[in-house]
């Protein structure tokens, strides 16, 4: 979903997983402009085939994002999250001798649990540069951002003119088995690091394999992938819900093409 604002920014919203409850899925809207210098980047890029050259977005700088992780988070989550972002700052090493992210407990400004990120009308200041991860446990905000009990967080990214302005990350953890709150985390800063999902969710072309079909048996690839858009909300057999909470060959992959 694209969502228009004033001047020259605009949003691409709403990136991030939808549950296996109603069947329904979550997108990240409209490819970039083809100018992008980075999206000619990974139009070149041999580790990305020819039907993931649109499942990018912008990238962040050079330098490490600041991620003002909520205080009303819990211990145990706080824990998991840094757990979490771990991960992508060894892959940020690796890829470009940086972490991607640094760590801060922050004071969530009031207007990001009651205002509408997603017009990108709101700024409390963090620019490119850094990101607000919100802990939004209103249900009747949730729904008025547009977003159902279906979908346990967001990364509503703003532009301008094909780059990144700013962003934030909303997290519903009650809306997931505890064991999944940490593959959600993974996730949605994927999207913050400029990954779409594995496969498109609202159909498919030659540069964005739809979602349509694909499964485990016949294509691990994507189905695997920490980004793939949906986690499956039910109990296994042998009762342990489904977690995704380690980096896939396809998300490592995809992530050396921007970075």
């Amino acid at each position: 979903m694209l969502c228009s604002a004033s001047g020259a920014l605009r949003a691409v919203a709403v990136c991030g997983f939808a549950l296996l409850l109603t069947g329904s899925f979550s997108g990240c809207g409209q490819a970039p402009s083809s100018t992008a210098s980075w999206q000619t980047q990974v139009d070149s890029c041999a580790a990305a085939p020819a039907n993931q050259k649109n499942s990018f977005m912008a990238p962040i700088g050079n330098g490490p994002v600041t991620l003002m992780v909520d205080s009303t988070f819990s211990s145990d989550q706080q824990a998991g999250i840094q757990t979490m972002v771990t991960q992508w700052n060894q892959l940020g090493q690796s890829l470009r001798g940086a972490d991607f992210f640094t760590l801060q407990t922050a004071a969530v400004p009031s207007v990001l649990y009651t205002g509408n990120f997603q017009q990108c009308n709101i700024d409390v200041g963090t620019g490119a540069g850094a990101l607000y991860l919100v802990n939004m446990t209103d249900e009747s905000q949730w729904e008025s951002l547009g977003f159902s009990t279906s979908i346990p967080g967001a990364t509503v990214r703003c532009y301008q003119d094909d780059y990144l302005d700013r962003q934030v990350i909303m997290i519903r953890p009650n809306l997931v088995d505890a064991a999944q709150f940490t593959s959600v985390i993974l996730h949605e800063l994927g999207h913050s690091l400029g990954l779409d999902h594995s496969c498109n969710a609202k159909g498919g072309s030659s540069s964005f394999l739809s979602c349509n079909g694909v499964d485990q048996e016949n294509d691990p690839d994507y189905y695997n992938a920490v980004m793939f858009p949906t986690l499956s909300s039910g109990i296994s057999a042998n009762g342990t819900a489904m977690v995704k909470d380690q980096l896939a060959p396809n998300d490592t992959a995809r992530a050396s093409c921007l970075y």
